[in-house]
């Protein structure tokens, strides 16, 4: 007999919501890593005083993306939000100012708008568990399965939104073409 009741299903619910808070822990570091890289791509195109701000944010999105990752959860949601902004104003700004292409532009808009997305979130969900303060203690761990489960999806969302941004940055299209030899035989 299938079972078509969901509280038929013991755990299931439980699978759900350990995978979406792994992915979106996750997801929040490495769009911070894959920004940075963005980041520092668009900087080895700009001149100092763009790149030096260039820099100066991807060592603050490096930073705060480890910190997430180890931590396990996202780390000032409040702080993701304004610098989200901050990025996407100024990613703006470059586009237009035709400093970066819009294949980048799009990616920084939204690996940071979804940031912001899951920072407000997050809050909202702080919020409502100080109003509802009487279940004291921390939240379960993710179970493992969940953790692997949500790395892996993470890993390759983010990888298929940066490779493209990277390529179409100066750095590179000065890049050696991938599957070519560079040594005579």
């Amino acid at each position: 007999m299938i079972a078509t009741d969901p509280s038929a299903l013991p755990g299931v619910r439980g699978a759900l919501a350990d995978g979406w808070r792994a992915f979106a822990g996750i997801w929040s570091a490495l769009a911070a890593i894959g920004s940075t890289l963005i980041l520092c791509a668009i900087a080895a195109e700009s001149g100092w005083l763009l790149a030096g701000t260039l820099l100066a944010a991807a060592a603050a999105e490096l930073v705060w993306g480890l910190g997430v990752l180890r931590a396990g959860r996202m780390l000032a949601p409040r702080l993701a939000i304004a610098v989200s902004v901050v990025v996407m104003a100024a990613a703006t700004a470059l586009v237009f100012a035709r400093q970066i292409g819009w294949v980048p532009f799009a990616v920084l808009v939204v690996l940071h708008w979804s940031v912001a997305l899951l920072a407000a979130v997050r809050l909202r969900r702080l919020r409502a568990a100080s109003a509802y303060s009487a279940g004291s203690g921390a939240p379960a761990s993710p179970r493992p399965g969940a953790t692997v489960i949500a790395v892996t999806a993470a890993a390759m969302v983010v990888a298929a939104l940066t490779t493209p941004a990277l390529a179409n940055t100066s750095a590179g299209e000065h890049a050696v073409p991938h599957g070519t030899s560079h040594h005579a035989h």
